[in-house]
């Protein structure tokens, strides 16, 4: 008898709609189409970033060209003076790291490294402005750009201290490059002292795009800003 009921019961199990489903097991290329397709599918092998200039012919460069392009214009405005400013926050930054040259279309030359205490004193009189300062780290951090759109594109506007940068295959450094262009993929000061430690302060490796703080007598590069605070 419970055999059965369990020869019924798996009958039952087996019906929708008065129709019973095959119970011959899956064709595993099926699975693998099913695993890709569903929402919680794993993660794709990474998308390669390629440069428009070496596949001009190429569906996926000119669409990666197009939201480099978009993520610029919806982000900053070029003054033409080798600034620009951040239309979400304000600032006005300089579009070359301390150390380098505006060509008129680039940066020139290398992003000079300074100790915490020296690159807080730095200023600059540039573009018709003397009240050039180093950034905090809210503002620093709001420059990380990740291409890989994880977890956003310009996910850290407003942190004011540690984050753990850009996810997945993404462009490095992690700044945006028409905005910046010719950016190492460094480590960058900010002004900011660490309150945890009286001989650390906070500062953004561009490399990955996260923020920590460091030994005060790291060499490090400087990007200035003016307004804002």
């Amino acid at each position: 008898m419970k055999l059965l009921l369990l020869i019924v019961a798996g009958l039952l199990l087996t019906a929708c709609n008065g129709n019973i489903k095959s119970t011959q097991p899956p064709n595993p290329q099926d699975l693998q189409r099913l695993r890709w397709s569903a929402a919680d599918a794993p993660e794709k092998e990474p998308i390669p970033l390629l440069k428009l200039m070496d596949y001009p012919n190429d569906p996926l460069a000119r669409e990666q060209e197009r939201q480099r392009s978009q993520s610029f214009s919806n982000r900053y405005r070029d003054l033409g003076d080798g600034t620009l400013t951040d239309i979400k926050t304000g600032l006005q930054w300089m579009r070359c790291m301390v150390g380098q040259s505006w060509s008129g279309s680039g940066c020139e030359g290398n992003a000079k490294k300074y100790k915490w205490d020296d690159a807080v004193k730095l200023t600059a009189n540039f573009a018709g402005y003397q009240d050039w300062r180093l950034p905090t780290i809210k503002e620093l951090n709001s420059l990380v750009y990740c291409s890989s759109g994880s977890p956003d594109f310009y996910p850290f506007v407003g942190v004011k201290d540690k984050q753990n940068g850009c996810n997945g295959d993404h462009q490095k450094p992690t700044i945006n490059l028409q905005a910046f262009p010719d950016t190492p993929a460094s480590y960058v000061w900010s002004a900011s002292a660490y309150a945890d430690g009286s001989n650390d302060a906070w500062f953004v490796y561009f490399n990955y795009g996260y923020s920590d703080s460091g030994n005060r007598d790291n060499g490090y590069g400087v990007r200035l800003v003016r307004g804002g605070q």
